[in-house]
């Protein structure tokens, strides 16, 4: 995966906008967001913990039937996460801020409340702590992988004037960070991934 494929995702997103049938607006709200690290390192996860952040852009979609509907985002995203006081640092905090784009496929379950499942590829802008002395393991982005896909699950329900609520989660399938552990041979021994898991609580208008 690379920026062309990020950008002709972009490029598709903005084709549909055109279509008189497609419905578009903006949207804006919550994230409740932490990071957990596969089995090599799961005693860290209980060092960290879900920490609030945001996301906001534009939402779209078009209705296929009236049972079935496509749904397209561009979204600002900020993930991260609490990391609590060790014997190796003092507690800090670590956030990812990330150019998203989720499609979901929508099902009309009654009238006013929709379905949706997905997929997210996002792209990795910024990375930051708020320590001084981590000597940079959390603020250089090459350190990072560019690119998350994540799996999403959520509700959307309707309300008059155009306005709508929306719940998710992202479910990170491939790591933002990997970490490579070595022996005391220098030698490396195993090799630990680190993953997204986010909720999402949103408010958004359609303009047209």
């Amino acid at each position: 995966m690379n920026k062309k494929y990020f950008l002709s995702l972009i490029l598709i997103f903005a084709f549909f906008t055109s279509y008189s049938q497609y419905h578009y607006g903006v949207k804006f709200g919550l994230n409740s967001n932490t990071q957990r690290y596969s089995s090599d390192l799961d005693v860290f996860n209980n060092t960290l913990s879900y920490m609030k952040t945001y996301h906001y852009g534009v939402a779209g979609e078009y209705n296929l039937s009236n049972r079935f509907g496509l749904a397209g985002e561009l979204l600002y995203e900020v993930k991260g996460t609490h990391h609590h006081k060790t014997e190796f640092y003092r507690g800090f905090t670590h956030k990812l801020s990330y150019l998203a784009l989720p499609v979901l496929l929508n099902y009309n379950i009654v009238e006013s409340l929709v379905l949706q499942a997905g997929v997210e590829t996002a792209y990795l802008l910024k990375t930051q702590d708020n320590l001084k002395d981590t000597n940079d393991l959390f603020d250089d982005i090459n350190q990072f992988n560019r690119f998350e896909i994540s799996g999403i699950a959520g509700l959307k329900y309707n309300l008059p004037a155009n306005v709508y609520l929306s719940v998710r989660y992202l479910h990170g399938i491939t790591p933002f960070n990997t970490i490579e552990m070595r022996n005391e041979y220098g030698n490396s021994a195993r090799v630990a991934k680190a993953f997204n898991r986010t909720y999402q609580l949103s408010i958004g208008y359609n303009i047209r």
